[in-house]
């Protein structure tokens, strides 16, 4: 007997007088994975949004996992809740990639939303985009060196991902976690040698945290801190992480990093397009 998730029994649906879709018997078997092909205007979004139930049919009727849905039926919300689809022009909030992903969790009242969108994010090869992917990036090839130091700096919600942490620790990698103003991160600022600064979230809620951005700001007075030889980096588009002030100090190298990480792109691009030159 054939397992058939879908079962899509005369359907047609109009708009107007045009008919859009029409389908006099079709099924698709459960854990199938079937494309859908045919010119523009064939009707394909059609079928998709009348098997996603978000649109009635004018006739016939779609007969998802058992249960019948013609023009008449409503459809529960735990039947929707089994569905989902990518629409062509998609519509995304202003925040961060993963409070998009994080929102259909909590909607549903899913408790560690936060760290679910992670795994999501991760089986999808996206977990960097979450978090910053340059810092990340940094870890992993540090780790590489011997007697590097660390001190990983951000407020509690933003806190290095354990997966890093765990890298760290594998590759007995020397480092500490500040997440707040204080002796301690003076204390990292005085033996820095090198100071990677990063923007924080736009949508960070600072206030129910009990911060403002200017806590994880560099300005000219924290420069007082810093070792004449230091150097502070940024991997930019730099929003308000460092202080304007900060840019004509010698030790701001940004510029610099930016200008050598062109040369190094187009090295990259002569590599691979035209090796033998």
């Amino acid at each position: 007997m054939r397992d058939s998730i879908y079962i899509l029994d005369r359907l047609v649906k109009r708009y107007g007088h045009r008919e859009a879709c029409n389908i006099a018997h079709m099924e698709i078997i459960r854990g199938e994975i079937l494309g859908i092909i045919g010119p523009s205007g064939s009707g394909k979004s059609t079928l998709l949004r009348l098997l996603n139930l978000l649109e009635p049919p004018t006739s016939g009727s779609v007969t998802f996992d058992g249960t019948v849905f013609d023009g008449h039926t409503s459809v529960e919300i735990a039947v929707r809740r089994r569905m989902t689809m990518v629409f062509q022009n998609p519509l995304l909030f202003n925040t961060s990639v993963l409070s998009n992903v994080a929102y259909g969790l909590k909607v549903r009242g899913e408790k560690d939303n936060r760290e679910k969108a992670f795994q999501f994010l991760d089986r999808l090869g996206m977990g960097d985009l979450a978090t910053s992917r340059t810092v990340r990036s940094l870890c992993y090839f540090l780790a590489k060196y011997s007697g590097v130091k660390l001190a990983l700096v951000a407020p509690p919600p933003l806190a290095m991902r354990q997966d890093i942490i765990d890298y760290l620790e594998r590759h007995e990698v020397s480092f500490i976690q500040i997440h707040e103003q204080g002796a301690a991160l003076e204390e990292a600022l005085r033996r820095a040698d090198v100071v990677y600064q990063t923007d924080l979230p736009q949508t960070f809620d600072y206030a129910s945290a009990g911060l403002s951005r200017q806590d994880y700001c560099i300005t000219g007075e924290m420069l007082k801190l810093l070792r004449q030889r230091a150097i502070i980096m940024h991997p930019f588009p730099r929003i308000d992480g460092i202080a304007p002030e900060v840019d004509k100090d010698p030790r701001a190298h940004y510029f610099q990093q930016i200008t050598n990480g062109l040369y190094i792109r187009m090295a990259l691009l002569q590599m691979l397009v035209a090796p033998g030159e």
